[in-house]
């Protein structure tokens, strides 16, 4: 039998309610500001409010609810800016949210999310009240940094995004919360702890070297990132040699145009350093590759293609769960268990306020895909309304009864057991269907 959860018109009332709260302050035209502007002196205020509505739409299995599954967030951040001349800056961005949440935790590993998973904290700047229920409600500064200045060179200090690469659906470079599709909102990326030095070399030349700490301050927490460039014709070209928990990685990367078309690739290769674990047990070198192409054209369509590839992974779709199991996999590093992708998104202005998408990422090897329809609509100067989903195509995983998940004596099978006996039947056919809405307000 499948599990039932609560009521969706109440639970999904409770959500309404929640989102409903953002859409009241709608008319509101206040902008961020700019307080002071004086002899070199500048300091801005401002913030943003989005609320998020989402329902899981399940299919049928053992591990499914019974019924839709809605949850709904309300998230305000807090900005304070500036500068002093052109020698010092900073960020400071403090974010709260409130949630609903009514999926369970024995299926929400099958469902898609609309908003990212917040970075690891070296230091712990996050705060969460008692979660009664599927309520929770904290916060978090995600910005905390300071930037010094000189000529030619810039450094930064504390909490802060960091990037690298050139890739967007596929991101081997991107070594640091890299997004997933699924997240619909990708206008602050997390932060972490680190300092930062950039140097900018002549016209177009600029070298980068990033220290910091995931989570712990040992050797599985710590990451060091070198990174230079130069332009040469039309073309960027880049090289990055990083060490990330416990791996060196050393890639290369490449943007530039041909004609009216724009390409980039990234390719990276990763080596697992010897630690304390047996020979046996020990990963061998994997590489990751992006080669990817977009164009606009001059009746508002913008597409964009990527072809990607790993030797990480499987072919084996009963394999998957095992791969989702492992640490790169559940810490977010990588969210492909598969070998081989292509992905594709299509965005049309219809008109200067209104605009739709549509994306698809294809297992090439299984074959699966991830569909994700959007429409986005600027509703004032200082708002943004956006509705969309996700849609699943491939095999479901096959059918279970309760006495599968169970050991001879009635106890629970471990997750790891639990691998050998659940038989996805494709990658993106583990997921159900979703449909979402987001709500933004800025101020």
């Amino acid at each position: 039998m499948r599990r039932r959860s609560a009521p969706l018109l109440s639970r999904t009332g409770r959500g309404l309610a929640l989102f409903a709260a953002l859409a009241i302050a709608l008319p509101c035209t206040a902008q961020a500001g700019q307080v002071v502007n004086s002899d070199g002196l500048r300091l801005n205020l401002g913030g943003d409010i989005k609320g998020f509505f989402d329902v899981f739409f399940p299919y049928e299995h053992l591990l499914m609810p019974e019924d839709p599954v809605p949850s709904a967030a309300l998230d305000f951040r807090f900005k304070f800016e500036g500068s002093y001349k052109r020698a010092f800056s900073w960020q400071f961005h403090h974010s709260a949210t409130a949630s609903i949440n009514a999926q369970d935790a024995l299926s929400s590993g099958l469902m898609a999310s609309t908003r990212g998973a917040q970075a690891r904290e070296a230091i712990n700047l996050s705060w969460a009240l008692e979660q009664e229920g599927a309520f929770r409600l904290g916060g978090r500064i995600d910005r905390m940094m300071l930037g010094f200045h000189v000529p030619h060179l810039d450094l930064w200090l504390g909490r802060q995004p960091l990037s690298f690469g050139t890739g967007y659906f596929f991101t081997p470079l991107d070594l640091i919360s890299p997004y997933q599709p699924q997240v619909v909102d990708r206008e602050y990326k997390p932060g972490v702890d680190a300092l930062r030095f950039d140097g900018f070399i002549g016209m177009s030349g600029h070298i980068s070297a990033v220290v910091g700490v995931v989570d712990t301050f040992d050797r599985e927490g710590l990451f060091a990132v070198g990174n230079g460039g130069f332009t040469l014709g039309l073309f960027d070209l880049g090289l990055l040699v990083a060490y990330q928990q416990s791996d060196l990685v050393v890639g290369i990367s490449t943007q530039g145009s041909v004609g009216p078309v724009g390409v980039h690739a990234d390719l990276a290769v990763t080596a697992p350093l010897p630690g304390e674990e047996e020979e046996e047990s020990r990963e061998e070198p994997f590489a990751r590759i992006v080669v990817g192409a977009d164009v606009r054209t001059d009746f508002g369509l913008t597409a964009m293609a990527e072809l990607y590839g790993q030797t990480l992974g499987t072919r084996d779709p009963e394999d998957y769960l095992t791969v989702a199991l492992s640490d790169r996999f559940t810490r977010g590093d990588l969210w492909t268990m598969g070998h081989l992708y292509l992905a594709l998104t299509l965005s049309q202005e219809i008109l200067p306020i209104l605009s739709v998408s549509m994306f698809g990422v294809l297992n090439v090897l299984d074959p699966s895909v991830l569909l994700g329809p959007s429409l986005s609509w600027s509703v004032a100067q200082n708002a943004d309304f956006v509705v969309g989903g996700f849609v699943s195509v491939g095999k479901r995983p096959e059918a279970l009864t309760l006495t599968d998940l169970l050991n001879p004596d009635g106890t629970p099978l471990s997750a790891e057991e639990a691998t050998a006996v659940i038989e996805p039947g494709s990658e993106f056919g583990l997921a159900g269907h979703q449909a979402y809405a987001q709500l933004k307000l800025y101020f």
